[in-house]
């Protein structure tokens, strides 16, 4: 209604006439909360948007959602401190150039964050790999170890192409960077010796297509995913399991089927998917991105 007795008004002063209902409207409570509304709403529900990426494992599209906007930089800053990913917030406030301000409360969030989460037992090493020859003896190691399971995943860009490996033993996790490594043939050559040997069982979570995105690095181009042995999907495994139970299509029972759903029913505690969809690509990696890559390899064993 409001721009209607806008209007109204605009034509009563041409005629230098307004009836006092008109003026006591005008100023009424209602249409001064309607004013209020059209101005900060809109920038209500964009702030509330970024919150929702966040608090799904998108940081990455919330940080593109903020585009140029100071405004809604600083909420997706204060708001990463304020659900317990500190770290984030820094490294995102030194890019954008603003200020990060926390308190201990931030350091309590951090904590009470750690807890509703599954973690890392502090006896698992984790070793970011980026040269040629650490890459085959990391390898060497994992063909050699005595418990013959490893998990196994890839973090890619947003277009879909494969940056990080992630292989993990009970108590190592190897994180290879393959930026560095994605010509080196050495490395793709011991990579599909393991990959074909039936002896070695490979976790993985989706992983076939992981297993793709690998073979298409120049490192592998003598491999063919199609000729990986003993490899076992865990989200296939767990859909078979509810086709069974539920008499659902398979189609129908990969709907929903995260990781994170399988690790709360298994274990208690779902995965933190907030690096989800972070930048893959920056170098060096934070710590939460190192956690959240090992993490997602060491969960599926």
């Amino acid at each position: 209604l409001k721009p209607h007795f806008e209007a109204v008004v605009a034509s009563r002063r041409k005629e230098q006439e307004m009836p006092r209902w008109v003026a006591e409207f005008a100023k009424a409570p209602a249409v001064e909360a309607l004013e209020e509304y059209r101005v900060t709403d809109p920038e209500k529900k964009q702030k509330q948007r970024v919150e929702q990426y966040i608090s799904r494992g998108k940081l990455g599209t919330a940080i593109k959602h903020c585009h140029e906007s100071e405004l809604l930089r600083m909420h997706c800053i204060e708001y990463l401190v304020k659900v317990g990913l500190l770290e984030a917030a820094i490294d995102l406030a030194a890019c954008w150039w603003l200020p990060c301000v926390h308190d201990s409360s931030a350091a309590e969030a951090v904590t009470r964050r750690a807890e509703r989460f599954v973690s890392l037992p502090p006896t698992v090493s984790v070793r970011l790999i980026s040269c040629e020859e650490d890459a085959v003896c990391g390898i060497a190691t994992l063909h050699s170890a005595e418990e013959a399971v490893i998990g196994l995943d890839v973090e890619t860009t947003w277009n879909g192409k494969a940056v990080l490996l992630q292989l993990a033993m009970r108590d190592k996790i190897f994180l290879f960077d393959l930026i560095e490594l994605k010509s080196s043939l050495e490395f793709g050559k011991a990579m599909a010796a393991l990959l074909t040997d039936a002896a070695v069982v490979k976790l993985g979570f989706g992983g076939n297509q992981d297993v793709r995105l690998i073979a298409k690095l120049p490192a592998f181009s003598n491999f063919q995913h199609s000729k990986t042995l003993s490899f076992i999907d865990i989200q296939t495994l767990a859909a078979d399991m509810r086709t069974e139970q539920r008499l659902k299509s398979q189609h129908r029972a990969l709907e929903g089927l995260s990781l994170a759903k399988i690790s709360a029913n298994v274990l208690g505690k779902p995965v933190d998917k907030a690096m989800q969809m972070s930048d893959w690509k920056r170098r060096p990696l934070n710590s939460l991105q190192v956690t959240y890559a090992a993490l997602d390899a060491w969960v599926l064993l």
